[in-house]
């Protein structure tokens, strides 16, 4: 080994074991995406520091076993992998490089087609607590987390099986035209539905909109196929399934359905979706704010800004969208809404909205406000501190 690879490998192995640290930590959600829940570290895991990972992974046997693992891997010899584990759990030994060795060779199978013996020792695998933990930022972190987990890892692998699978079988579904992808989309688990969203993510554009009414009406139906319709909709920039999904699927994709649209869509056409959008209250703010992104160039959509700004469920998130374009003349409107309007609450929007802009022709309406005594003494008195700051 050249002095420059030896010097580089505590830095490598440093920066690995943080990785890895993160890795654990992503893993922890995994009940949340439909992995079973498993428990926390047992008592007998042991806390290291890097020296004692270095010096466990370097040893000759471990560094042998790595090889092997990986010459396995290019042989795409799915059973001699699943043997390698099942040894490894088998043999009394090193936690940390068994763990490493089982992290690694379970990557491995990741890349392959599983056999019987290979989905056998995964699911074993899957049942284990982490046995090794670190501290992956002494002087800032306390609490000890896994340096490598296995179970984690080997969960993870299960779930990509059952996605390539999902996937084959969707396809070969789709290709005889049976219906089964998009009516039984909702009864399947987190893995298997995005494997049915890789087939129909595969299909041309032409035999994917065969399919969109079909979607629409899951989704008007009620039916969770969420992840289907955004990605149809997405594919096909389909304004009609945007507007679906925004007003049926989960506040989470419709959230991303929003922001999807405005980058998907033509402005007309996004600014109709989106509009449309400011009637469901969980994405209406969301919905305003891809409007003013839409206002720097449209004049219709600053309009619906401006309308917005009498509805007090929307007016903050329309006033912060307008004082986002820092634009002189929508600078002078609110002024002049500032000098008409008598209501406080629309004197306070009309406010927010230049200070949010902050740039002189803002200033200077604020500055004419004050000028005028309109409003109450607080509100006054809040924007002539603003302005002096």
């Amino acid at each position: 080994m050249s002095r420059k690879s030896a010097c580089l490998r505590p830095a490598r192995l440093a920066l690995q074991v943080l990785l890895m640290a993160c890795g654990a930590l992503l893993a922890s959600l995994a009940p949340a995406i439909g992995a079973p829940a498993i428990g926390a570290p047992g008592a007998a895991a042991q806390v290291v520091d890097l020296a004692a990972v270095q010096r466990a992974t370097r040893k000759p046997d471990a560094m042998d076993r790595a090889t092997r693992i990986d010459a396995l891997d290019a042989a795409r010899d799915v059973n001699g992998l699943a043997a390698e584990l099942q040894s490894l759990l088998a043999t009394p030994g090193d936690a940390i490089a068994r763990e490493w060795l089982l992290d690694r060779g379970l990557h491995a199978l990741a890349r392959q087609t599983p056999s019987t013996a290979a989905r056998r020792v995964v699911n074993e695998i899957a049942q284990r607590h982490p046995e090794v933990l670190v501290r992956a930022d002494p002087d800032h972190v306390r609490r000890a987390v896994p340096l490598y987990d296995p179970g984690a890892t080997a969960r993870f692998v299960l779930a990509r099986w059952t996605r390539t699978s999902a996937r084959e079988a969707a396809r070969a579904a789709l290709a005889s035209g049976s219906a089964a992808p998009i009516e039984e989309f909702a009864s399947h688990d987190v893995a298997t539905r995005a494997g049915i969203v890789d087939a129909f993510a595969e299909l041309p554009l032409a035999s994917l909109a065969h399919h969109r009414d079909a979607i629409l009406g899951a989704l008007e139906r009620g039916e969770r196929i969420d992840e289907l319709a955004l990605a149809a909709a997405a594919r096909l920039r389909d304004a009609g399934l945007f507007a679906g999904v925004i007003g049926y699927a989960s506040g989470a994709t419709s959230l991303a359905a929003v922001r999807d649209a405005r980058a998907t869509l033509g402005n007309a056409t996004a600014l109709d979706v989106l509009t449309g959008a400011t009637q469901r209250p969980e994405v209406a703010s969301a919905a305003l704010l891809q409007i003013g992104a839409l206002a720097r160039e449209d004049v219709s959509a600053r309009e619906v800004l401006f309308a917005a700004l009498d509805d007090a469920d929307s007016a903050p998130s329309a006033a912060a969208a307008l004082g986002e374009l820092h634009d002189p003349v929508v600078a002078a409107r609110l002024g002049e809404r500032l000098r008409t309007s008598r209501s406080e609450r629309d004197l306070r929007h009309g406010v927010l909205a230049l200070k949010l802009d902050g740039s002189a022709a803002a200033r200077a309406e604020l500055e004419r406000f004050t000028r005028l005594r309109s409003g109450s003494a607080q509100l006054q008195k809040e924007v002539r501190t603003w302005l002096a700051q």
